[in-house]
This record gives C-alpha cells, structure tokens and sequence, in this order.
C-alpha cells in the first residue's frame, strides 16, 4: 500500500495557523481557546521549526512546533545541569478531519518529535500540555514522558491549565 503521507517542515504561516486555531476549536474545554496570535505562528514557521504531516492532497493531517529554546516556562524542570539538552514541544495537533484515527495520529507526531530532538543531539524532549486534554496526557504518558508539575499548582493564564512534562531520550 502507497504510504500517503509525508513528513516535511512547514512553509505556509496562514496553512498552519487555520489548522491551529481548528483544532483549538475542536478541542476547547467549557468554551476556552487559546488566544493565538499568527505573529508566533510565523515566527514558528519562518525559523523551520514547524513540522506538518502531509496527505497527497497538500492538507495537512497533524503538526507540531518543536524548538531547542525553550517555548514556556522551564523553572519546573529543577535537575538542570550541563550535561541536559533539551528539546522543547508545544502546538500538536491532529486535524479535525481525521477524528477516526486522532490518537494513533497524535502518537505517531510525537514519535516524530523524539526522532527529531535525537537528531539535535538532545537527551530530554519538554512539553507543556493543557491536563484537562486527557487522550493528549495519556498519549504522553503511554510513551513514557513525566509530569513534571501538578496543574493545580499553576493554573495557567485566562483559566487554562498547564502540565509540564519531560522524557528522557
């Protein structure tokens, strides 16, 4: 079977931002979405720092914004030393469209993201995710990445909640 699909670095601000802000959408919890703002989306993507999976078509089936300058606050990570390069993940998403297959999606970009931070030479990959997404926190979990930070300590700005996660790689 062809493989459809194809990994590639994002080139298209305003491609990448509509899906952000759908799935931001999709995903909103008691009516809350993030404010985004596309400044940071073309910063992102100007910099090669957004990676897309791709269909035959051109649409894009999932993404992520991975970053070797930390993205959010890292105060929670304590153990720093010398020795700890970490990569850091936000923005994953899964288009809407491909409700049937979210989680394996969603699993499979942040596989993706680990294959990328190694390439940096990184031993962590760091993420900051909203804990009342839970298919996104047990996706983390289930490849292994620690809470870092019980939500309830940070409640995070406009009501939304933050955890802090790490692995080890």
């Amino acid at each position: 079977m062809e493989n459809t699909y194809e990994w590639k670095i994002a080139n298209n601000v305003q491609q990448v931002h509509l899906m952000l802000l759908e799935s931001d959408k999709k995903n909103a919890l008691n009516g809350v979405i993030p404010q985004r703002n596309i400044k940071s989306t073309a910063y992102f993507v100007e910099n090669d720092m957004v990676e897309i999976l791709e269909n035959k078509e051109g649409k894009i089936s999932a993404m992520y914004t991975l970053s070797l300058k930390p993205l959010f606050d890292t105060e929670v990570y304590k153990e720093e030393t010398p020795d700890i390069k970490a990569a850091y993940l936000c923005r994953l998403c899964v288009s809407p469209e491909n409700e049937h297959d979210e989680y394996f999606t969603g699993i499979r970009s942040i596989k993706r993201a680990i294959e990328r931070a190694k390439s940096y030479n990184c031993n962590r990959l760091r993420c900051e995710i909203n804990p009342d997404l839970v298919k996104v926190k047990q996706m983390f979990l289930l490849l292994d990445f620690k809470l870092y930070m019980d939500p309830s300590e940070q409640p995070g700005e406009k009501g939304l909640k933050k955890a802090f996660m790490q692995k080890e790689i």
